[in-house]
């Protein structure tokens, strides 16, 4: 079921499903919204109170442009939490859901059990990623959000699953398509803005999950590895033939690695 708060003047909208004595919480990357994570609740919701918000200007949440940065966003997760008062959870996010969860741990470790990183990481935007977002933000001022995301989504996914599953990217680009233009403007802002996070990484009192996979074009395998050598504590996981969407390319896998690493944290 859908519960809401209000945050800086505004409607935010989470999913909470499950009574489970541990709590996961699920953060959508961009251009998603909690529905994302279609193929993970009903696995999830039988062992574990899930809550998993609809980010500001995702999903039901309606845009917010009080909300300027990543530790706003953090924030924003941080008073849903505080409104179900729940004391300590699991917090794994996807892409830009994960620096959103890095963003929390500086802030809040001590209400984290665990973390991990779906398909992230903890590095800033490069010189070229910055360029790359700042591209995207002009195209999307100029044309609509629909132009980028054409050309964006599809890329995501491995070859394989995007060759047999189309109906899957069509499904996302409908839904991507309904999102507030100025929102996905200010996804791309924040991860334009975001720090380096590899010191709560180093930081970290609690283990830390990363599921990469091995034909992830956006967090990159080489790229990410070296990452989970940081934390004391980390869990690894590599999908093979996967690229930035594990969520619908190895469904069992990501729902099986996320039960026993929140089972045992």
């Amino acid at each position: 079921m859908y519960r809401y708060i209000t945050f800086k003047n505004q409607e935010l909208a989470y999913r909470l499903s499950g009574n489970g004595s541990k709590t996961l919480v699920l953060l959508h990357g961009f251009p998603e919204s909690s529905d994302i994570f279609r193929n993970q609740l009903p696995a999830l919701e039988a062992h574990f109170t899930v809550i998993i918000p609809d980010l500001p200007g995702a999903g039901k949440s309606p845009y917010n442009d009080a909300l300027t940065t990543m530790e706003d966003f953090a924030e924003a997760v941080y008073e849903i939490l505080q409104n179900e008062n729940m004391k300590a959870c699991t917090m794994i996010g996807h892409s830009m859901g994960g620096y959103i969860t890095l963003a929390f741990a500086e802030k809040h470790s001590t209400q984290l059990n665990g973390f991990g990183l779906l398909h992230s990481h903890a590095s800033a935007d490069s010189e070229e990623g910055i360029a790359n977002r700042q591209k995207n933000i002009k195209s999307m001022q100029a044309y609509g959000a629909m132009p980028l995301l054409q050309t964006m989504l599809p890329g995501l996914f491995g070859e394989k699953f995007k060759q047999e599953h189309p109906g899957v990217i069509e499904s996302l680009l409908r839904e991507a398509g309904k999102m507030d233009v100025q929102a996905l403007i200010r996804f791309q802002e924040i991860m334009i803005g975001r720090k380096d996070r590899t010191d709560v990484l180093k930081n970290s009192q609690v283990p830390v999950l990363f599921i990469l996979g091995t034909d992830d074009q956006s967090a990159r395998l080489e790229n990410v590895l070296p990452q989970t050598k940081i934390p004391r504590r980390s869990e690894v996981v590599i999908l093979q033939d996967t690229g930035h969407m594990g969520m619908f390319e190895a469904v069992d896998e990501v729902n099986e690695t996320i039960l026993n690493f929140v089972s045992n944290v």
